[in-house]
């Protein structure tokens, strides 16, 4: 029986550019006014993002050219962003392609 390592596809969640924002924040002072974004309903914070564009430590073979960092705090449904320019961000996520039916 020969098996097949599943497909994945990094997918496009925000229609328009997420833009990003340098505000207080609400409940740790320490990070007032460091580059985060909203997504939803949660802020995240751009240095709790590990770079990986264009790192061979990480198989960039298996990553498009966009993604530039990953979160690095979660190991299960990461977010990835690409840097779009100063201002704004695209957020992706990964998902498993559906096998095609056996033959």
């Amino acid at each position: 029986m020969i098996t097949s390592q599943p497909a994945y596809a990094f997918i496009k969640q925000n229609k328009d550019p997420v833009p990003i924002e340098t505000v207080p924040d609400e409940h740790e002072e320490s990070r007032d006014f460091l580059p985060s974004f909203w997504w939803n309903n949660r802020r995240y914070f751009i240095q709790d993002f590990i770079r990986c564009h264009n790192n061979p430590w990480l198989g960039c073979a298996e990553y498009p050219e966009h993604i530039h960092a990953y979160e690095a705090d979660q190991y299960v449904n990461p977010l990835f962003i690409e840097l779009v320019d100063q201002e704004h961000i695209n957020i992706y996520e990964e998902h498993e392609l559906p096998s095609p039916p056996c033959v």
